[in-house]
């Protein structure tokens, strides 16, 4: 399926062998998915149903259609060795506080059994085109996704994407909370060392642009939170936490990680750029604080 040059890759499933002597014996109950460039995605059960990306843009646009959505934007992404698929669909822009946002959902794919046939939120900054994948807990009610089906089901994802569009308004409402709401560094310095964990290229871009809103005690309070780590006497502790109690806005804190997830990180590892900013969208909860 052609968008311009735009092509989505396909994979198929693909027997395996195993040698004995100086033959091949076909491995019983089990598959390869493998794309057409050749990448052996992941090996599977032989009742493993793959489902291929373009089938995921078809239901889709036909739910779109059936539903006689007004998209201002349907988006396809995959990443660079065409596991991963990303459909963004944008269906609105408000305004708030001088600033444009636009709504709309994202459905995942994938050929190596990361990320599954999903729906979620999604809205973008205009400003920095800084993409932020909703989690369920701010639209406010449990979502039903596809991820366990063998079939892709129609009225489910269009049962989901309605579900969605019906609640963003609560994320909007929870964006301009966010905007007038200052947490204290903490709370972002906690995040960026609990999901960056093991990425310290990520962490020191993350901190740099950190350093740009609060200034350099950003370092103080980085080498204050590991000291807190090995701290056992809460008062020390509570020390630490006033002492480097510096305030920033939530929304331009939960940006900072949005920037980097959807510029740096996405092309390169999308299922955990997916993860991260979905997690991020809950920091948009201590809005509620």
């Amino acid at each position: 399926m052609k968008f311009g040059e735009f092509v989505l890759p396909k994979a198929e499933l693909q027997p395996l062998y195993r040698k004995v002597g100086d033959s091949y014996i076909e491995i019983p109950h089990r598959k390869a998915v493998v794309g057409e460039n050749g990448t052996v995605y992941d090996i599977v059960s032989d009742r493993y149903r793959l489902v291929l990306h373009e089938e995921v843009k078809e239901i889709v646009d036909k739910v779109i259609e059936d539903m006689k959505l007004s998209v201002k934007s349907a988006t396809p992404k995959v990443s660079i060795d065409g596991a991963v698929f990303f459909y963004n669909v944008i269906i609105d822009t408000k305004e708030i506080d001088n600033e444009f946002i636009d709504y709309g959902f994202r459905i995942t794919n994938s050929y190596d059994r990361s990320l599954g046939v999903n729906v979620s939120g999604y809205v973008v900054r205009l400003a920095c085109k800084n993409g932020l994948v909703v989690s369920d807990k701010l639209l406010g009610k449990r979502m039903r996704h596809t991820t366990s089906l063998v079939e892709l089901d129609y009225k489910l994802l269009r049962e989901t994407i309605e579900n969605i569009i019906e609640n963003l308004v609560k994320v909007s409402d929870i964006i301009a909370m966010a905007k007038k709401k200052t947490v204290s560094v903490w709370e972002i310095v906690h995040f960026v060392e609990t999901e960056f964990k093991q990425m310290p290229k990520a962490k020191r871009l993350l901190y740099a642009r950190l350093r740009k809103i609060v200034g350099d005690e950003i370092e103080n309070v980085i080498k204050a939170y590991q000291l807190m780590k090995q701290l056992k006497d809460e008062i020390k502790r509570r020390e630490l936490l006033l002492k480097y109690n510096i305030p920033i806005n939530l929304w331009e804190a939960v940006n900072v990680v949005t920037e980097y997830t959807t510029h740096n990180l996405e092309r390169r590892n999308p299922q955990m750029a997916h993860s991260i900013s979905r997690k991020a969208s809950e920091l948009l909860l201590l809005a509620k604080r």
